[in-house]
């Protein structure tokens, strides 16, 4: 070994680290003493900054909100869609007029052949399991029926595509009996058979229970009868929101008959200049003839229109056929003149 390695002081571990330790001490004493300047400007661009992102932020979230509280919407709207009851639809109703047509249609013969014709006919209607005439005792019917007219009267939903259908039946019952009568031959009196043929109206409210599964319509029950009250309990409609009018009622009452003769004799050219602008009223051309005009109501509204119901005398040019009908108009005045804006409102 050399003698300069020799002689080459070594230096403790330790000793390194303290030195460096030192070092960056007063380093740093150097850095927090030198006051940095900032550029004019920067605080304000680090602000904006700040705000930018932030702002960013909250309109992502609102966007994210939007999306999936739409389509959470969307599938609980999905998931309450209400179906519609064919069975108590259009096609439920006709349904029930055809099978109430086949089940008050036959002619009793001798024999037996129009019982089972008359439950041919009926099979297509009825649910598997319910009486194949349908509830009717044909072994003690003495009547044949003709059915004469039915209409709707009543539409109660019974569950899922199922319904009653109420219809107001009337059908003609009749048969043929044979009596004796006395008749004159060659001054003689004799016993003679006659045939002769009685008739009946049959008249009820006939209640068909009708169902929809896979596609086809069918009776499920066996029809029932019930009876309706025929008298209205519809109470009469109240003019809400208007007050008496306390204008000249004359004047009123004399621009409603001359509307009333132009509306009856008029097209809707010849009838504009009664008409307020914007509004379309067709008139009746000469069809029908103004006679009179009877129990006129005269009204007030909230936006200062007149309002009028009346009863309209009208008579058919063709037949001479005299009607009454109920119309009711909503009046403005502009400039002096009284100008209808609608009719039958």
């Amino acid at each position: 070994m050399s003698e300069p390695l020799k002689n080459k002081k070594k230096i403790p571990i330790f000793t390194i680290i303290k030195n460096i330790w030192r070092r960056e001490g007063e380093k740093a004493k150097v850095r927090k003493g030198v006051k940095q300047k900032k550029p004019r400007g920067y605080r304000s661009r680090a602000f904006g900054r700040v705000v930018f992102w932030v702002a960013f932020g909250f309109m992502f979230l609102v966007v994210i909100t939007n999306v999936f509280s739409s389509e959470t919407v969307e599938s609980k709207s999905e998931s309450v869609e209400v179906k519609e009851n064919m069975a108590a639809g259009q096609e439920g109703v006709q349904y029930a007029k055809n099978f109430a047509s086949q089940y008050f249609t036959w002619q009793k013969g001798d024999n037996d052949d129009w019982i089972e014709d008359r439950q041919n006919r009926l099979k297509p209607f009825l649910v598997k399991g319910l009486d194949e005439n349908g509830g009717l005792n044909v072994s003690k019917m003495e009547w044949s029926s003709t059915i004469d007219k039915m209409n709707l009267v009543k539409i109660e939903e019974k569950g899922v595509n199922k319904a009653f259908i109420t219809l107001y039946i009337s059908s003609k019952f009749s048969k043929k009996t044979k009596t004796e009568e006395v008749v004159k031959k060659d001054d003689k009196e004799e016993k003679k058979e006659v045939e002769k043929e009685e008739t009946k109206p049959f008249v009820q409210y006939f209640v068909i229970p009708v169902t929809y599964q896979n596609d086809t319509f069918g009776v499920y029950q066996l029809p029932k009868y019930t009876n309706v009250k025929e008298q209205t309990k519809v109470e009469p409609e109240e003019r809400r929101g208007l007050t008496e009018y306390n204008g000249n009622r004359g004047k009123v009452e004399s621009f409603l008959n001359t509307f009333f003769t132009s509306y009856s004799q008029d097209d809707s050219n010849k009838l504009s200049y009664m008409v307020e602008d914007g509004t379309h009223i067709q008139g009746l051309n000469g069809k029908m003839k103004f006679i009179s005009i009877h129990n006129t109501d005269i009204k007030t509204d909230k936006e200062g229109n007149i309002q009028t119901f009346s009863t309209i005398e009208l008579q058919d040019q063709e037949t001479g056929t005299i009607v009454q009908s109920d119309y009711s108009l909503v009046i403005t005045k502009k400039q002096g003149r009284f100008l209808v804006k609608e009719i039958n409102q």
